[in-house]
């Protein structure tokens, strides 16, 4: 029963952390197409995304990947790792993934579990919208996640990376191009083209955060 209140209160802190306002609030980047908040209280740092560009992409096989390098270097090799959301059929937004976190083992759980990392998250289809429109998705989500699990014994600068695969298992290589744009048909459309190009291109940023 105690486990279980804690994870009430700690569900209930993300829950504050989450946009209610769109994105108010929040930064764009570009290179991934989206806007992200990040804060911090004594126990968890909390990740808020907000993404309504080719939201589509973070529902294919790659999900969304989160990097925490806890040195603050822009390096992914065995540092944590969170994926949320992962790639399910049917749709599941109740699961995620995580791998290198301190004493958590490297397996799929629910987005509410024992360890105090805790997702939620929204994905809705806007009906008047062409299927290949690039606001015909929106995808916000809420990630928290226990300092602890970090391994983190001091505050300090940390480096995240958001990282988005789409359908690709392996980066195009520089100079090279999208094997679906070349199967498209000549009588495709400009946006069937831009969200086809997106889905099959890697996306990441990295985010220098001074934990407070």
């Amino acid at each position: 029963m105690k486990v279980f209140l804690i994870l009430i209160t700690i569900f209930l802190s993300l829950n504050s952390y989450c946009q209610t306002d769109l994105n108010e609030g929040m930064t764009y980047d570009k290179n991934t197409k989206l806007f992200y908040k990040i804060n911090n209280d004594n126990e968890n740092l909390y990740i808020n995304i907000y993404k309504d560009e080719y939201a589509l992409k973070v529902m294919m096989q790659g999900g969304m990947l989160f990097f925490i390098n806890t040195e603050g270097k822009k390096d992914t090799t065995s540092v944590p790792m969170i994926q949320y959301p992962i790639y399910k059929k049917p749709r599941n937004l109740e699961v995620l993934r995580v791998a290198k976190l301190e004493n958590i083992p490297e397996v799929e759980m629910s987005v509410v579990n024992e360890y105090g990392i805790l997702a939620e998250s929204k994905f809705d289809l806007k009906e008047n919208l062409e299927d290949f429109h690039i606001n015909k998705a929106v995808f916000s989500s809420s990630l928290c996640i226990p300092l602890s699990s970090l391994g983190l014994e001091s505050r300090g600068t940390i480096a995240i990376m958001i990282f988005l695969k789409g359908w690709r298992n392996v980066a195009i290589p520089a100079g090279g191009r999208s094997p679906i744009l070349n199967s498209l048909s000549m009588n495709s459309s400009p946006s069937t083209d831009a969200l086809s190009l997106e889905a099959d291109t890697w996306s990441e940023t990295w985010i220098s955060y001074e934990l407070k």
